[in-house]
Parts: structure tokens; C-alpha cells; sequence
């Protein structure tokens, strides 16, 4: 008798968090479906699927993205990093000026071409939250909000401005500037050249060379080739990386993407500091606006003898 009524209970309770989940995300979907008529999601391709930080730069539409992403290193620490990023246009304004919220400063794989995609460990990260847990990602601060001006726009060119300030005691004033120039060879290869100038006034000035390579062997199927150059005055020496990718759309709800990367810096001679490479699942996993992830893969660092040392990045995105 004991034993049934314990079965019946678990039963119930069982059936009650599922009933509460389904009605939690049935809310959300209301709230989602409010913003979306008056905010305009990336559209469904390659690029909304794997949300690459160059492509991120390039939205010209209103958008949230929210990730919550941990990384356990063979031997090393487990490290959490939170983001948030807000685009939307200023009120009674044309499309041309945008308010932009986001994080300042690098997250896994910053710096490789791809963002967070891929969950790599970039060799080159200078201002990482290596070590950080899940409370203190959540309570990271670093923070900007900027205004964002539009001068140029089209197939070729893409030239803005970001005028805004960094949340620390006291406001940290920046300016930012970004010129892309697409040169298009065929209908399904493409070569961006990217420079962007940061210039912040607590002690920071900055500027980074982008060359991205992308062709498309199909609708679904995409080769891309990254090469990254930048600067840092209080580096006083260049950073530099390589990223070669195969991104894949399996099909709707699925994508996956294999990468090779390499980096290194100028000083004292240029070299190599670390060889990475990792695979990634990505999922959608609730209608059109909640993704998980998970990245396998491994860095060989020259201060470890190039020896391998794997690594799980696993988390959430969110997309309004």
C-alpha cells in the first residue's frame, strides 16, 4: 500500500513539472510573439544558425540574443560565460540609427572568426573570464551601450559608427568605427575585408584586420576561411589567428560545424601559440527562438609542448 501511494505520488508530481513547464514556455511564447511584431528576428539560414560574430555586426534589424555557455577544459578550471546583446532602432528614427547593448570583452573563441559558435578556446584572449562560475557570469557587469550610425550600406560597403559609453565607475566613453568591403568572385564565393578602430578612454586603443573567406558548396553546406590580425596598445605587440570552418544546416532544427584554428602573437618573434580544433551540434529546440549547443574538441598550447587538451562547451542561446 505504502508502495503504491508513493508510485501515485511521484506520478503527480511528475505530471505537475511537466504541465508547469509546457505553461512556462507557453508564456514566453505569448511574450516572444509580442516582441516579434514590433522586433524582426534573423532570418533562417547558414548565418542565423551559427549567429558568427561578423555576421552579427552586420544585422541592420532589431533583435535580442541571450547565451549562457560553460566549458569544462581537461585539467583546467570550468569557466561560465553569460552575454547579452540588444539592437533595436531609436524611437521616431530611421534605420540607419541603431541603440546597441551588449557585452565588452572576449568569451570562448572571441577573436577566431566565429564568435561563440564553435566554443574554442582562443590562445589569444587577453581579457577572458577563465575561471569564472555561474554566479559570477551572471553578475559580470561589463556592459556598453552605444549609439550606432549608419553612413554606408549596400552589397559592397557597410560603414557605421558606435558613439556610446562602458558601465564602470566612472563611464567609460568610447567611439568605434567598422568598414567592411565585400568583393564578390562568383555567385558562391565571397571575400569580406573588415577594419575596425576602437578607441576607449580609460586606457585603450585598439584596432583589428579582418579577412573572411566564404563559398558556398551548397544551400546547406558552407566552407568559410577566416584570417584575424589586431592591436592592442597596451599589448604593444599583434595578435593573430586563423580559423578554417565547415559550417552544415543538417536540416531545420539541426546544424553542425568542424573547425581547424590557429593563433599566435608577434612578440618576442612571431609564433604560434596554440592549434585548436572542434566539432559542434547545434540545435533548435523550441520553436524559433531557443537554441542548445555543444562543442568536443581540443587546443594543443606551446606552453603545454603542443600536447592536447580536450574540452566540452555546452549551453543555451536565445534569440527574440
Amino acid at each position: 500500500m505504502n508502495f503504491l501511494l508513493m508510485f501515485v505520488l511521484l506520478s503527480s508530481s511528475e505530471s505537475w513539472s511537466q504541465s508547469l513547464i509546457k505553461d512556462n514556455l507557453k508564456k514566453i511564447d505569448q511574450v516572444h510573439g509580442d516582441i516579434k511584431s514590433g522586433w524582426s528576428t534573423m532570418n533562417k539560414s547558414v548565418d542565423k544558425f551559427f549567429a558568427t560574430k561578423s555576421y552579427e555586426e552586420e544585422i541592420n534589424e532589431s533583435y535580442i540574443r541571450m547565451n549562457l555557455l560553460t566549458q569544462v577544459v581537461d585539467g583546467g578550471p570550468t569557466t561560465t560565460v553569460y552575454g547579452l546583446r540588444l539592437q533595436t532602432d531609436f524611437p521616431n528614427t530611421s534605420k540607419s540609427v541603431k541603440l546597441i547593448i551588449k557585452k565588452e570583452g572576449e568569451s570562448f573563441g572571441d577573436g577566431d572568426g566565429q564568435g561563440e559558435s564553435l566554443g574554442l578556446i582562443n590562445s589569444n584572449t587577453r581579457r577572458g573570464a577563465s575561471g569564472q562560475n555561474l554566479s559570477e557570469a551572471l553578475e559580470d557587469t561589463s556592459y556598453s551601450a552605444a549609439g550606432r550610425l549608419d553612413f554606408l550600406r549596400d552589397k559592397r560597403w557597410n560603414l557605421y559608427t558606435d558613439l556610446g559609453f562602458r558601465f564602470t565607475v566612472p563611464l567609460d566613453p568610447f567611439v568605434k568605427v567598422r568598414v567592411r568591403r565585400r568583393f564578390s568572385f562568383t555567385k558562391k564565393s565571397i571575400l569580406d575585408v573588415i577594419q575596425k578602430l576602437e578607441y576607449f578612454r580609460v586606457n585603450e586603443q585598439s584596432h583589428e584586420t579582418v579577412f573572411e573567406y566564404k563559398y558556398a558548396l551548397s544551400k546547406k553546406l558552407r566552407l568559410q576561411f577566416t584570417n584575424l590580425f589586431s592591436y592592442r596598445k597596451l599589448d604593444h605587440f599583434y595578435h593573430f589567428s586563423h580559423n578554417l570552418s565547415l559550417l552544415h544546416v543538417y536540416k531545420r532544427t539541426t546544424s553542425f560545424a568542424y573547425s581547424v584554428a590557429a593563433g599566435g602573437e608577434s612578440e618576442p618573434v612571431y609564433a604560434y601559440n596554440n592549434y585548436s580544433v572542434a566539432t559542434q551540434m547545434r540545435r533548435l529546440i523550441h520553436k524559433d527562438w531557443l537554441f542548445f549547443q555543444i562543442s568536443i574538441g581540443a587546443n594543443f598550447p606551446r606552453t603545454e609542448d603542443f600536447n592536447a587538451r580536450g574540452f566540452v562547451t555546452a549551453g543555451l542561446e536565445v534569440f527574440f
